[in-house]
């Protein structure tokens, strides 16, 4: 279930008025018989009290509300004022949290932009995590990935928007057959919608359109235009403008699931790429180097010694200007 855009702003008024320092014990009272009215109403707000913890975590500015007083200074209403001013600062954080995503996850999703924000599913970034769904599907999430799940008496429905993930469809059982008529399964992404047909698949964001890469079974790829039948053994990328050739495929992409990110003669640029989602920050690789290559199996969850190792394989020096900054040199240039 996911809660719709109303409920949504609802909470995101609610939390406002919470964090805003004066709530009183009847806006606290209020707000829980809100969240009692109705399950969209509690787990809208539970959603967004974990997403916004760390903002909570962190007092208004001291000097911003020392400045407004100032301002405001013997005005009959100054504490009013500034307290309006911390609200709205809450809710701008808040606001652009939860609007802000429309750029970052997922440009085109026909979806409202704060849904990934809410998803039921997500990881955080070097994050995996697994998931058995109620038909006995499971999904295996890579890192920074978010959907949801709507399943109802016609269909299994799954909404991707962003990240990766490994489906395996369940069968449901006999009970579930013969209570319900077959129920396909569909997972809706930006730039279309995949059917599986019993199987076994991967799904994963790209900068272009979305990949997928087929281990058994087949998934029929509708991107509103066209449709294409991808059978094991098979992977190719679409978007809405069009779907790609089918290609052979390749065995590594689902290294992940065991914390491994295996290089067969891979250019550096596309490698240091593959990496960066696995930390926070940004690794960057100068023109001239992004085309030597690299081979080896590497752990996931220890990026920094990857890049140490990345160091002492080839003629390239690492310059990490702060944490989530690196660079990829070649060794005679200047930091």
């Amino acid at each position: 279930m996911h809660p719709d855009q109303r409920v949504v702003e609802e909470a995101i008024a609610w939390m406002v008025t919470l964090q805003s320092g004066h709530a009183s014990t009847e806006d606290h009272a209020a707000c829980l018989r809100w969240q009692a009215q109705h399950p969209q109403h509690k787990l809208a707000w539970e959603r967004l009290r974990d997403l916004s913890q760390p903002m909570q975590q962190v007092a208004p500015a001291p000097a911003i509300k020392h400045l407004a007083m100032q301002t405001l200074a013997d005005n009959a209403r100054t504490e009013q004022k500034v307290q309006a001013l911390m609200q709205r600062r809450q809710a701008l954080k808040l606001l652009l949290l939860v609007s802000g995503s429309a750029g970052l996850l997922g440009l085109g999703y026909k979806q409202l932009p704060w849904q990934p924000m809410l998803a039921q599913y997500t990881t955080r970034v070097g994050q995996n995590k697994r998931v058995m769904l109620a038909d006995g599907t499971e999904l295996l999430l890579n890192t920074a990935t978010a959907l949801d799940s709507d399943f109802d008496a016609s269909t299994r429905r799954l909404r991707f928007y962003h990240g990766e993930v490994l489906l395996t469809t369940g069968h449901e059982s006999p009970a579930q057959q013969a209570n319900t008529a077959h129920r396909p399964f569909i997972v809706e992404t930006a730039q279309g919608s995949l059917r599986a047909l019993g199987t076994r698949f991967l799904v994963r964001q790209r900068e272009q359109g979305i990949g997928l890469a087929v281990f058994e079974g087949a998934v029929e790829v509708n991107n509103g235009a066209q449709r294409q039948i991808v059978q094991a053994g098979q992977q190719l990328e679409f978007s809405r403008a069009s779907i790609g050739a089918v290609q052979s495929l390749n065995p590594d992409a689902s290294a992940w699931v065991d914390g491994l990110l295996i290089a067969r003669a891979m250019p550096l640029g596309q490698f240091l790429q593959e990496l960066n989602r696995y930390r926070r920050g940004h690794i960057s690789c100068d023109p001239a180097l992004a085309q030597l290559t690299i081979s080896g199996v590497f752990p996931l969850q220890q990026p920094e010694r990857v890049l140490q190792a990345v160091q002492e394989t080839l003629p390239v020096r690492v310059v990490q200007y702060w944490h989530y900054w690196v660079r990829v040199l070649p060794p005679a240039a200047q930091a």
